[in-house]
C-alpha cells in the first residue's frame, strides 16, 4: 500500500513538472505574445490586424485628428475580385453611378475606356485630347471633365450618351480636375503655369487663380466651400475659397504631394506625398495637418469612402494599394493589384473600388 501511494505521488510530481515546462517553453512558441494578450482581452498593436505594420505619426505643431472619434461603420475586409484590360497607361478613373458607367483615362492612347459598372466589363472607347490624365464627374448633370495634360485642354463628356461634347482651353499641363457642386463649377490645376482655371456650367473660363509651384491634385470640400490643390513643387496644399476664388490658406505637407481626396462628412483631406511615402491627413476647418501616415513607396492616387471611413492609397512604385482606417489613421490592409497602380475610385455605396494599373493597362476591381 505504501509503495502504491509513493508511486502516485511520484507520477503527480512528474506531471506537474512537465506541465510547467510546457507552459513556460512550448505555449509561447505556439501563441506569440500578441495573440496571448488578445486571448486575455488585450487588443493587438495598432495596424497589425492583417499582418501589415502601420502606424500614424505626429510632428510638432500638428493638431489632433478630426476623425478620432467617429460613429462610422468599421471598414469591411477587401478582396480583389478581377482585372479588366483597358487602354495603354491608364491614369485615372471616375464613376457615374446614375449612368452605371465608369470612365478610365488612357494617357498614352489619348482615349477613354467605358466600363459597365454592373458587369465590370469594358463596353466602349472614346477619343480624348492628348495625354488625358485626371477625370471628374458631375453625377447630377451627367457631365464629365477630362484634363488633357498634353495639350492644355479639358474635354467635356456626356456620361449618359457616352460622347465628347466640347473642349475648353485651360493652362499648360492640366493634371487635376474637380467639380465644385455648390456652384456647378470646375477647377483645373495647371502644373506648368502654377495656376488653377475655373470653368462654369456653360463651359466658359471664368477665372484663373495663382497657387503654389507645380499644382497637381485637386479636390473640393462643399461643406467648407473650399477647393484644395496639392503643389508638388513646394510641398504645400493651397486652400481656395470658392466664393471669392482666392487662396485663403496654405498647408505644409510632405515632399512632392500628388493626390488628394476629401471626406466632406468630416471636412478631412488625405494627401499622398510621393517622395515621402506618406499620407498627410488635413483638418480642412483648421487648415492644419492632423496626422501623417506612413504608406508604401511612391503613393499617388487616393480615394475615401465616407461611410466606412476607409481610404485607399495607390503605391505607384510597388504593385499594391494600402487600405487605411481613417478612424485611427493606420494601415489596416495591403492588397496586391497590378503594375504601377495609379488612380483609385470608390463607388457611391463604398462596396466596390477600382484601381488603374498604369504599367499593365488594366483596371483592378476590389469588393468590400
Amino acid at each position: 500500500m505504501g509503495r502504491t501511494i509513493a508511486l502516485y505521488t511520484a507520477v503527480f510530481l512528474v506531471s506537474g513538472v512537465i506541465g510547467a515546462a510546457v507552459a513556460y517553453f512550448v505555449w509561447p512558441m505556439i501563441f506569440p505574445n500578441d495573440e496571448v494578450a488578445t486571448a486575455q482581452g488585450v487588443e493587438l498593436r495598432s495596424g497589425e490586424v492583417s499582418g501589415e505594420s502601420g502606424a500614424s505619426t505626429s510632428t510638432a505643431g500638428e493638431s489632433n485628428s478630426p476623425s478620432a472619434a467617429s460613429t462610422a461603420q468599421p471598414p469591411r475586409d477587401p478582396v480583389v475580385t478581377g482585372t479588366r484590360g483597358v487602354g495603354t497607361s491608364p491614369w485615372a478613373l471616375a464613376l457615374d453611378e446614375n449612368a452605371r458607367r465608369g470612365f478610365v483615362t488612357n494617357s498614352e492612347d489619348s482615349t477613354i475606356s467605358v466600363l459597365d459598372l454592373d458587369t465590370n466589363t469594358v463596353t466602349g472607347t472614346l477619343q480624348a485630347g492628348e495625354k488625358p490624365s485626371a477625370i471628374a464627374i458631375d453625377r447630377e448633370r451627367g457631365v464629365g471633365y477630362v484634363a488633357n495634360a498634353g495639350e492644355g485642354t479639358v474635354s467635356v463628356l456626356d456620361t449618359r450618351a457616352q460622347r465628347i461634347t466640347g473642349t475648353v482651353p485651360v493652362g499648360r499641363g492640366p493634371y487635376g480636375v474637380a467639380v465644385e457642386p455648390n456652384s456647378d463649377t470646375v477647377y483645373v490645376s495647371n502644373f506648368d503655369d502654377g495656376t488653377v482655371t475655373v470653368i462654369d456650367s456653360s463651359n466658359s473660363v471664368v477665372g484663373t487663380i495663382s497657387v503654389g509651384s507645380k499644382p497637381y491634385g485637386i479636390a473640393a470640400d462643399p461643406t467648407t466651400g473650399t477647393v484644395l490643390v496639392t503643389n508638388a513643387g513646394d510641398g504645400t496644399v493651397s486652400v481656395i475659397d470658392t466664393n471669392s476664388r482666392t487662396v485663403v490658406g496654405t498647408v505644409s505637407v510632405g515632399a512632392a504631394p500628388w493626390g488628394i481626396a476629401v471626406d466632406p462628412a468630416s471636412s478631412t483631406a488625405y494627401v499622398t506625398n510621393n517622395e515621402s511615402g506618406t499620407v498627410s491627413v488635413i483638418d480642412i476647418r483648421t487648415r492644419a495637418v492632423a496626422s501623417t501616415v506612413p504608406v508604401g513607396p511612391g503613393p499617388v492616387g487616393v480615394a475615401v469612402d465616407p461611410d466606412t471611413r476607409t481610404v485607399l492609397v495607390a503605391n505607384h512604385r510597388l504593385t499594391t494599394v494600402d487600405v487605411l482606417d481613417a478612424r485611427t489613421n493606420t494601415v489596416a490592409r495591403t492588397l496586391d493589384v497590378g503594375a504601377y497602380p495609379h488612380g483609385v475610385a470608390f463607388d457611391r455605396d463604398g462596396t466596390t473600388a477600382y484601381v488603374t494599373n498604369f504599367g499593365e493597362g488594366t483596371v483592378c476591381v476590389i469588393e468590400f
